[in-house]
């Protein structure tokens, strides 16, 4: 059984994109005009915070596949129907963060070269 991993980062992480988006589309007025210093300025930590959401569900990811590779000899993956899943409005914001082919892709590339 895979213990649980400690997502907090990545959920300060996309906190932080909602909060910039907030902030950007707050007042209709005050959008930042294209190619304007502030324009840039959010576009710059909008692309930092993608990044760094990025970088944290590789991270896991991986973390998640070494602990199946390493203490299982035999893995059997189940194909999902992400659109027919993604329709319950309650978790289709969850499944698709999963990243669920991304998984099966990297599983099927860990056990193949262990």
């Amino acid at each position: 059984m895979v213990k649980r991993i400690d997502s907090s980062s990545l959920r300060c992480a996309i906190f932080n994109l909602e909060d910039a988006y907030q902030n950007f589309f707050s007042k209709k007025n005050d959008y930042p005009v294209k190619e304007s210093d502030n324009y840039l300025k959010i576009k710059k930590k909008l692309a930092g915070l993608y990044s760094k959401i990025k970088n944290t569900r590789k991270y896991y990811m991986n973390e998640i596949i070494n602990k199946l590779t390493k203490e299982n000899d035999i893995i059997v993956s189940e194909k999902l129907d992400i659109k027919e899943m993604s329709k319950n409005h309650h978790l289709s914001k969850s499944i698709l963060d999963a990243s669920f082919h991304q998984i099966c892709l990297l599983l099927k590339w860990k056990m193949k070269h262990d």
